[in-house]
C-alpha cells in the first residue's frame, strides 16, 4: 500500500512540475512576443510575401540588381551560411519542377523564355532555386519536344540536358 502511494505521489509531483514549467513559458511567450500564437514572432509583419506581379498577356521585363545580395561562394560557419566576406546569407528558395517529370525539362518553358522566368523568380525575392532532375533524364537524354520549348526557339531540336543546361545558365 505504501509503494502505491509513493508512486502516485511522485506522479502527481511530475504533473505539478510540467504544470509549473508550461505557466512560465505560456508566461514567457506573452512577455516576449506579445502574444501565445504560434506564428508570432519578431519581425512577422515585415515578412515579405511574393505576390503576383505580372498578366500573363504581357511581357515580363525585369532589370537584374548590379550586385548581387552576397558573395559566392558560400559556405558554413557553426549553424550559419556565409558568403565569402563572411556575411550572413539567408537562402530564399523556390522549386522550380518539371525535369524529373516526364517531359524531362523545367516546366514553362513554352510559355516564357527561360531569362524571363530567371528575372521574375529574382524579383521577387528569391536568391536560390531548386531544380529537381530525374536519373533517367541523364541516362536517356531525349531530343525535347519542340512544343514543350517553343518560348525558347533557341533550344529546339536540343537534348534534354542541354536545356537543363540552358535553364542553369539563365538562373545564374
Amino acid at each position: 500500500m505504501k509503494r502505491k502511494s509513493v508512486v502516485f505521489r511522485h506522479f502527481l509531483s511530475c504533473i505539478l512540475a510540467f504544470l509549473f514549467i508550461y505557466f512560465i513559458y505560456i508566461q514567457l511567450k506573452i512577455y516576449i512576443f506579445g502574444s501565445t500564437k504560434l506564428h508570432t514572432f519578431p519581425g512577422y509583419h515585415l515578412r515579405k510575401r511574393p505576390t503576383a506581379l505580372y498578366n500573363s498577356s504581357t511581357d515580363i521585363t525585369f532589370e537584374l540588381p548590379t550586385s548581387p545580395e552576397f558573395t559566392p561562394p558560400l559556405h558554413t560557419y557553426g549553424r550559419l551560411i556565409v558568403d565569402s566576406k563572411n556575411h550572413r546569407v539567408k537562402l530564399k528558395s523556390i522549386n522550380w519542377y518539371g525535369a524529373s517529370d516526364i517531359n524531362f525539362i523545367p516546366m514553362g518553358l513554352n510559355i516564357r523564355h527561360r531569362n524571363q522566368i530567371a528575372a521574375l523568380i529574382r524579383h521577387m525575392g528569391f536568391n536560390s532555386v531548386r531544380l529537381p532532375y530525374g536519373d533517367e533524364l541523364v541516362m536517356r537524354n531525349p531530343v525535347v519536344d519542340s512544343a514543350l520549348v517553343s518560348a525558347n526557339h533557341d533550344l529546339i531540336g536540343l537534348h534534354a540536358l542541354d536545356v537543363y543546361a540552358a535553364v542553369v545558365k539563365a538562373l545564374t
